[in-house]
């Protein structure tokens, strides 16, 4: 087979995977501080519930962790406003563990970056991010306390 018969064929494959579903939202997630337990992705068209109230999320996704780095997809998502609350579930106990005065003692990170409060988490409108459609990446660095 020739070389440009490849790359033609290469480039068709690709567009076809990307026409399947164009409406593409990636999570980008950093700074895990090990490679234990898995990062949960929470993704929310509303306040209601945000940041961890599970059963308010719009659509949850569990991803395993490799080098600090783990990355969420959602996909066929309508164009609207989001906000995304990330959690380092390193115990595997499906919660964001804290201490006795409610502070996470696992990492945790926001749409936008947004930062939590010295006794809150950051609200929907701190994290919110308009997506209009399309292949978008979003970075979130997480928290530790």
């Amino acid at each position: 087979m020739s070389t440009k018969f490849l790359a033609a064929l290469t480039a068709l494959l690709a567009s076809a995977s990307f026409a399947a579903d164009p409406d593409v939202l990636t999570i980008q997630v950093s700074g895990a501080h090990s490679d234990s337990g898995h990062i949960g992705c929470a993704l929310f068209r509303s306040a209601v519930g945000f940041p961890f109230g599970d059963a308010h999320a719009m659509r949850l996704q569990d991803v395993a962790i490799a080098h600090g780095r783990a990355t969420c997809t959602f996909t066929g998502l309508p164009a609207g406003a989001y906000a995304i609350a990330v959690m380092h579930d390193e115990n595997n106990n499906a919660k964001l563990d804290t201490n006795f005065l409610g502070i996470p003692t696992e990492g945790f990170g926001f749409s936008n970056n947004a930062k939590a409060h010295t006794f809150s988490p950051a609200s929907f409108d701190e994290a919110r991010l308009s997506y209009a459609g399309g292949l978008v990446a979003q970075a979130v660095a997480l928290t530790y306390r």
